[in-house]
C-alpha cells in the first residue's frame, strides 16, 4: 500500500492535450528516454521541461528538483531558482516547509526563503499546520510551522499524516490517532492504510497475505478478507482475493459480495474514477476500467506498468503510454 515512486521512462510526443494550465494539484513528473524530469498537468501539457536529475510535485508555487548529484533546489513555475540545499533528498513543500534528508540520515526544514528549521531522525511534513519529529527515531512530538513543540511526547518513532486529522503512526506496530493525539487504532497492527470514508485496511496478524476493513474505532468490518483493495467511495470497495486473479466489488455495510470481475491484473488505490487494469481473454488485451466497471480508455494496451499520482503507465505496440483518470491517454515513442 506503498505509494510508488518512480514514473515513466518515455520520449515526447503528444498525442492528446488542451490548455496549458498551473494548478495546484494536478501536475505530475515524467522522464524522457535520457533519465531527466520534468512536470506535465493532467492533460499532458508539458510545464517544466524534462531536463532535471529528478523533479517532485508542484506544491505551493515551486516544485522540488535535483540540480547535480546531492544539490537540491525549490524553482517557480519559471525554473527561477527559490533557494537551494545540500541533501541528499528534498521534498515537496507541505504548508511552507520542506523536508531535506541529509547523507547521516538526518531531516531538517527548509522554506523558499532558504530559512532552515530543526534536525531531526524523523520529521514528516507538515499538514493542518503540524507535524511530527522524532529526534533520535525513538519517541517524538509534533511541532507547529514554526518549530514550537504542541504535544506531550509521544511513543512513537514516527508519523505520517493520512487524511481528515488522522495519523499513521509507527511503534512496536502501526495504528493511527486522531488530532488530539488519541489512538483510535492501537498501535499493535502488521500494517494499516486510510481506506477513506472513515475505514481502514489492515493486515491481519494471523496472516499476513490478507487483510481485512476496520471503522473508525478500530473495529473488523464484515467477514470478508483480501489481497488487495481500492479506495472506499460511497461505502463501496474493489477487492482481490489473493486465490484469484478476479475482482469483486464490496459493500462494506451491508457485508455483501458481488461479482466475480474476471481477469484483473491491478487494483488502483489512488484514483476515483479508475479503479481496475482488466485483462479482456478474447483479446488478451488489458484496459482501464472505472467504479463503474467500463472502460473508460479506448486503447487496448500490450501491458500494465506501474501506477503514479494517479496516472498509469502502459504499453502497446512497444511504445509507452500514460493514461490519467478521465481515460485521456499520452503516447511515446521509444
Amino acid at each position: 500500500m506503498k505509494r510508488i515512486d518512480g514514473l515513466l521512462k518515455v520520449c515526447l510526443m503528444v498525442v492528446m492535450g488542451t490548455v496549458c494550465l498551473w494548478g495546484e494539484t494536478h501536475n505530475r513528473r515524467f522522464i524522457n528516454s535520457s533519465w531527466q524530469y520534468g512536470i506535465i498537468d493532467d492533460n499532458f501539457n508539458v510545464i517544466i521541461p524534462p531536463k532535471y536529475k529528478y523533479a517532485g510535485k508542484y506544491s505551493e508555487g515551486a516544485v522540488n528538483v535535483e540540480l547535480s548529484q546531492g544539490e537540491w533546489a525549490l524553482i517557480d513555475k519559471n525554473e527561477n531558482v527559490l533557494c537551494k540545499v545540500k541533501a541528499k533528498r528534498l521534498s515537496s513543500l507541505h504548508n511552507g516547509w520542506a523536508i531535506a534528508d541529509t547523507e547521516s540520515n538526518e531531516r531538517f526544514y527548509i522554506n523558499k526563503k532558504g530559512k532552515v528549521m530543526g534536525n531531526y531522525g524523523f520529521a514528516s511534513e507538515f499538514n493542518e499546520g503540524k507535524a511530527y519529529v522524532s529526534p533520535e527515531n525513538s519517541g517524538g512530538y509534533f511541532i507547529n510551522s514554526d518549530g514550537e513543540k504542541i504535544s506531550e511526547d509521544l511513543p512513537y518513532r514516527s508519523a505520517v499524516y493520512a487524511e481528515n486529522g488522522l495519523w499513521l503512526v509507527y511503534c512496536n506496530g502501526e495504528g493511527v490517532i486522531n488530532s488530539n493525539y488519541q489512538e483510535i487504532v492501537p498501535c499493535a497492527r502488521p500494517a494499516i492504510d486510510i481506506a477513506g470514508e472513515g475505514y481502514f485496511v489492515s493486515m491481519l496478524p494471523e496472516d499476513l497475505s490478507r487483510c481485512c476493513f476496520l471503522d473508525s474505532k478500530g473495529k473488523r468490518v464484515g467477514s470478508v478478507t483480501f489481497k488487495h483493495s481500492s479506495r472506499v467511495y460511497n461505502g463501496i470497495a474493489f477487492i482481490k482475493k489473493p486465490e484469484s486473479s478476479d475482482a469483486y466489488i464490496y459493500d462494506l455495510k451491508n457485508d455483501k459480495l458481488t461479482g466475480p470481475l474476471k481477469n484483473c491484473e491491478r487494483m488502483n488505490k489512488e484514483s476515483k474514477n479508475i479503479v481496475l487494469i482488466k485483462k479482456i481473454e478474447d483479446k488478451w488485451k488489458y484496459v482501464v476500467v472505472n467504479r463503474n466497471n467500463e472502460q473508460i480508455c479506448p486503447v487496448y494496451f500490450d501491458e500494465f506498468m506501474d501506477e503514479s499520482d494517479e496516472m498509469l503507465w502502459m504499453q502497446k505496440d512497444g511504445k509507452d503510454f500514460i493514461v490519467n483518470s478521465k481515460g485521456m491517454y499520452w503516447s511515446f515513442a521509444k
